[in-house]
């Protein structure tokens, strides 16, 4: 095993001991529409919201709002020009990261109703072409789209619902192994983006599906191809893939060969580096925290579901380890990614009783920590009980009544 120049510096960004509750953070993404479901440049949106918060711009001139923030929340450009996205800072409480949410969409929604426009809990897109017209013009996306070709606009469409978690040093590998683990089953329970290019994919996360063949050969995407030994293995594994780009002098340099085959990089490249490997689980030691990445925007009325069920499974782990073990080895679950996702409560490999069983190890790892956000999770019970899942239920409004019907059923109101 080849030490890792990094290690000290990565593992650094991750405490030895817990104080208090684990720290809950939340990016959530979300398609921006017109009347005809077409996507909405969101650049008015924000020429309104920097009226009530401090702005940041980007570009040689200072000349892109690219986002506005205050001292809860961050609500930010994303890859496509219609998709924005709210950041949380940290909290113990996810009643705290709810209200967070519903503070930075009311304001959001305040913008978007005077322009005309609607905001969607969903993962993707629901009308718009996949071209390079959606694309922001970022000065590093522009390079991304350069070195990735086409596939780089499967972010402009995306709408994902990221959970941070804070993690301790010795949790950092078994943490991200089982997570990875985890990824298909709760991929296949919150996935909500069947429908796009207003045409039913047949996939109940195309977001996951088709984002996953960006550098396919290096696995770039979902659930890892294999357990990781150590902390050694994981960051000469993420040194092994391709570098798209290093900064100098303040702007992104092509480079497009390996980390490890560069010269003179240090430790903030490399941190830019693993920011664009876009695995199911990461760890972040900017944060100190594992990111989970797979999730599909949901639906309003239960915007807090995902992040929820993450939490209560970190809280509760051991039992997780001990459930996904009933299922399989790591290989095999990861052999039957696809169809745990596709068809989540039809996978013969799993044990009765799975789904229950699943729910309840998150319900008793969140009613540990004696907030009561138990009861965030009740949505996820229901759709349990009646075997249906938010793509399931999307993909029937765009059968009933189709793009119209799908949008009005996932526009956000508050």
């Amino acid at each position: 095993m080849i030490l890792s120049p990094w290690k000290k510096k990565f593992e650094h960004g991750f405490p030895l001991e817990q104080k208090g509750h684990r720290t809950v953070g939340r990016e959530g993404e979300y398609p921006v529409v017109d009347t005809e479901g077409n996507a909405f440049d969101v650049s008015p949106v924000f020429e309104n919201l920097k009226e009530d918060f401090a702005p940041s711009f980007e570009g040689e001139k200072n000349e892109l709002l690219v986002g506005v923030e205050c001292r809860d929340f961050m609500i930010l450009r994303e890859v496509g020009i219609g998709t924005i996205e709210i950041v949380s800072r940290p909290t113990e409480s996810l009643f705290e990261i709810k209200e967070i949410f519903e503070t930075a969409m009311t304001s959001i929604l305040r913008s978007t109703n005077q322009l005309g426009a609607k905001v969607l809990g969903y993962g993707t897109q629901p009308v718009s072409p996949i071209e390079d017209k959606l694309m922001t013009p970022k000065q590093r996306y522009k390079v991304l789209r350069q070195v990735l070709g086409p596939l780089w606009n499967e972010f402009a469409v995306s709408a994902s619902d990221q959970t941070h978690i804070s993690v301790l040093r010795k949790e950092i590998i078994p943490l991200t192994n089982l997570f990875h683990k985890a990824t298909p089953f709760l991929v296949g329970l919150f996935a909500n983006s069947p429908c796009r290019e207003s045409q039913d994919t047949g996939f109940t996360s195309s977001r996951e599906e088709f984002k996953k063949k960006i550098l396919m050969s290096e696995n770039r995407h979902g659930m890892a191809n294999r357990e990781f030994s150590s902390l050694d293995d994981y960051l000469n594994h993420l040194s092994n893939m391709t570098c798209i780009f290093v900064n100098k002098k303040g702007s992104p340099t092509v480079v497009n060969k390996t980390f490890s085959s560069i010269q003179n990089t240090d430790f903030q490249d490399f941190l830019k580096h693993e920011h664009y490997v876009w695995n199911s689980t990461r760890p972040r030691s900017v944060h100190g925290t594992l990111e989970f990445r797979p999730i599909c925007q949901q639906p309003w009325n239960r915007q807090m579901c995902a992040t929820s069920f993450y939490v209560g499974l970190s809280e509760n782990h051991q039992e997780l380890t001990k459930l996904l073990n009933s299922v399989g080895n790591y290989k095999s679950i990861y052999l039957n990614s696809d169809q745990i996702i596709q068809t989540p409560f039809q996978i013969e490999i799993v044990p009765k009783h799975f789904w229950e069983d699943l729910y309840e190890i998150s319900y008793k790892g969140l009613k540990s920590r004696s907030f009561g956000e138990e009861v965030l999770i009740s949505p996820v019970q229901k759709d349990i009980n009646s075997k249906t899942t938010p793509a399931s239920r999307a993909s029937l409004w765009f059968k009933e009544g189709g793009t119209k019907q799908l949008i009005k059923q996932l526009e956000i109101h508050i």
